[in-house]
């Protein structure tokens, strides 16, 4: 679960980031005009991608219980575990897909920086 979310949140943020660079062609290239280092004129970049792929997940987070019940906790539910524990679980599996896609969001854009700024 972890990693087949990870893989989409990353996908997304790839897509967002290398089009939005494309469009914006002109600020980054303002950037590094005025003095700015790879990393500091790829950033503002970065962060709109990085928030736009992971909105979705957040959104998931908040519901979870409320709205919808994910199938770790139907799962558990279903063989007789206590709900709260269930919850418990379901709330952590939530938590882990939702920081290893903002780890693994920033950490390729970073090590893909240089490639990033050709495109640009």
């Amino acid at each position: 679960m972890v990693i087949g979310n990870t893989m989409n949140t990353v996908h997304q943020t790839l897509d967002y980031i290398t089009d939005n660079i494309k469009k914006e062609k002109d600020i980054l290239l303002g950037y590094f005009a005025l003095g700015a280092t790879e990393l500091i004129a790829i950033m503002p970049f970065i962060k709109k991608a990085v928030k736009f792929s992971i909105t979705p997940l957040i959104n998931r987070t908040k519901t979870v219980g409320i709205i919808f019940i994910p199938g770790a906790m139907v799962g558990m539910l279903l063989a007789g575990a206590n709900p709260i524990n269930a919850a418990e679980i379901q709330i952590i599996i939530m938590w882990m897909i939702l920081f290893s896609s903002i780890f693994s969001s920033f950490f390729i854009c970073y090590l893909l920086k240089k490639e990033l700024v050709k495109i640009g």
